[in-house]
């Protein structure tokens, strides 16, 4: 006989994941702040509102359970309401995760010389709002005004949580906006914007897992289980894989700042008329990858640096001025884009003095 899952199963199940998923907000949050030294920014502030929507939805299960319908369904003004603050929570509440992946997008590729790239996040950025508006407003309005109708015990009285048409809407819309968020590294992995690793395979995984969760839960819903409880862990399962496939992007210098000891790539290139690195291997011909260094004045802090990918028609080509990195055993260690490299003594210095 198949075990049924009650209220107290729902409630232990859900918290562990939240818990789990708070885990990676505050690794990824410990990074920004004390690994990179660097401020948050809005990648992470949407992440963070990504928690807190997490929490919303949690606090209105634990509520439901509490009131005991998770185990003895009774109807109740109270209940109608704590649904449909729920729906707010999951329906429009699933959209920080997407925007907080697109903002890292934004922050994290220079696509100044891909301005067709530039163009199709844009349109993807805005079509993620725009879902995510339209689910806010066929949450609130799909019963009309005034939305108070929505925790109305009359017998027929329309409630959103339990029509069929905003839900299947609302699905539509969430799995359109995955499909886009994840068709984005796709194309930069295609256009040799971004590097194939095992973090982006990672990310990928966990993405379709997020996805497939959000698949099972809608499956599950209008099939039906006999589970009638099995909705609320299934939320809880896509809201936490959601946040942590966001909070992935942003740890990777945890695990290769720490192995200080241990450079893992090799640059090669000079100290440029504009005061950057840049590297002499080229993407292309008409290419080349300035390497800037984090504005820091405080000699003690690590050197951390970004690549760039420039265009020689958007701006001027990069002179030398300095040594150029030769065959000599590189010795000192700076970090770039998140990755330990090893330099020379004498490239080191001119990039101290640079951030003096």
């Amino acid at each position: 006989m198949a075990h049924y899952i009650d209220g107290k199963d729902c409630m232990i199940s859900e918290w562990i994941l939240l818990i789990f998923a708070y885990l990676f907000v505050a690794a990824r949050i410990y990074t920004r702040l004390f690994r990179l030294r660097s401020r948050l920014d809005w990648s992470d502030y949407l992440l963070l509102a990504s928690a807190a929507v997490a929490l919303g939805l949690i606090i209105c299960d634990t509520l439901t359970y509490q009131m005991g319908v998770l185990d003895a369904y009774e109807t109740s003004e109270k209940l109608s309401k704590i649904s449909f603050a729920s729906n707010y929570f999951y329906d429009v509440g699933m959209g920080f995760p997407k925007l907080s992946m697109l903002a890292f997008y934004w922050a994290f590729f220079n696509l100044s010389g891909h301005p067709g790239l530039r163009k199709m996040l844009f349109a993807f950025t805005a079509f993620v709002i725009a879902c995510y508006l339209t689910i806010l407003f066929d949450d609130t309005f799909f019963c009309g005004t005034p939305v108070s109708v929505q925790w109305s015990q009359e017998e027929g009285a329309c409630s959103v949580f339990y029509a069929p048409e905003p839900f299947i809407l609302n699905f539509t819309l969430n799995l359109a906006c995955y499909l886009v968020v994840y068709a984005i590294p796709v194309v930069l992995l295609a256009k040799g914007v971004l590097r194939n690793s095992a973090g982006v395979a990672l990310t990928f995984g966990l993405g379709a897992l997020t996805i497939a969760s959000g698949i099972v839960r809608f499956v599950c819903l209008k099939v039906g289980t006999g589970q009638e409880n099995l909705v609320y862990p299934l939320s809880m399962v896509e809201m936490a894989l959601s946040i942590i496939v966001v909070s992935l992007p942003g740890l990777k210098p945890l695990t290769t700042i720490t192995e200080s000891a241990k450079p893992t790539g090799r640059l090669d290139g000079g100290v440029s008329s504009e005061g950057n690195i840049y590297t002499e291997k080229l993407l292309s011909g008409r290419q080349i990858r300035p390497l800037h260094i984090r504005p820091s004045s405080n000699p003690e802090e690590e050197l951390i640096c970004d690549l760039e990918t420039v265009d020689h028609d958007d701006k001027p080509i990069y002179e030398a001025l300095s040594y150029v990195w030769g065959v000599d055993p590189p010795i000192v260690s700076v970090t770039c884009n998140g990755e330990r490299c090893a330099i020379r003594p004498i490239l080191a210095f001119g990039l101290e003095r640079l951030r003096l």
